[in-house]
């Protein structure tokens, strides 16, 4: 083979080499934007199912999870919680977290949390019910209607009865107290809230929960139950 042939060889194969080179960088390029379309809604790549693998880092990258919807000071007692985690700096963190618990955002196993900036803890829930305005914690859920369609919120009004209230069933003695009292509610779709005595721990789930018509009455607290609202957090924390 002459000197001029290995030359020419060896030229072809530098832009071979070149042109492998481009490809990587273009191509690499190329699908960064095509996962990062989208960042932080339900058009992004991330939004759709994807292995559980994914390194948080990836998640924050590529602006996964979808959009939450923000109630302020609102919180949830335990029994719906399935995780407590501490020292989460921010709600971004807590966002990653709660997001990170499926492989399918669409579907999540964990459908919302509750976010304490004062002590740093993120709450994570399996399902969000029971949900009490007792709390300082910010709670945010999927904004996914089949989500927050099935959120309730229990309002208390201390020191208040219904004086007509229609009885679902006869006032009992709740072992669990509070929160028995309104899991108890919550379960049974004629349930419009309920009255509750914290001494004697007497709990009577009523039918026709009417917060216009409470009357003051000292130790017994009224509890309305109905749907939660609250407005989508468009905070930009995805770039």
């Amino acid at each position: 083979m002459s000197q001029a042939t290995q030359i020419m060889m060896g030229l072809v194969m530098l832009c071979v080499i070149g042109f492998v080179i481009y490809l990587c960088i273009a191509g690499g390029y190329t699908l960064a934007l095509k996962f990062h379309q989208g960042a932080g809604t339900k058009d992004g790549f991330w939004y759709k199912e994807r292995p559980n693998w994914i390194p948080e880092s990836w998640l924050e990258w590529a602006g996964s999870p979808a959009k939450f919807m923000k109630i302020g000071g609102v919180g949830a007692p335990n029994g719906s919680s399935y995780e407590i985690l501490d020292d989460i700096t921010d709600v971004k963190k807590c966002m990653l977290k709660c997001d990170k618990k499926s492989s399918d955002p669409t579907a999540p196993e964990c459908v919302g949390f509750a976010y304490n900036s004062s002590a740093k803890t993120c709450i994570m829930f399996d399902g969000i019910n029971l949900v009490d305005d007792s709390s300082s914690n910010v709670m945010y859920l999927y904004s996914s209607a089949d989500y927050t369609q099935k959120a309730k919120l229990f309002t208390a009004y201390t020191s208040n009865t219904l004086t007509n209230a229609k009885s679902l069933v006869a006032a009992y003695t709740e072992a669990n107290g509070l929160d028995g009292c309104k899991a108890n509610c919550y379960s049974n779709t004629a349930c419009t809230g309920f009255l509750f005595t914290a001494s004697s721990k007497l709990c009577n789930p009523i039918s026709n929960m009417n917060v216009a018509a409470l009357s003051t009455m000292t130790s017994i607290d009224a509890y309305s139950l109905g749907t939660v609202t609250g407005t989508v957090d468009t905070t930009q924390y995805w770039k």
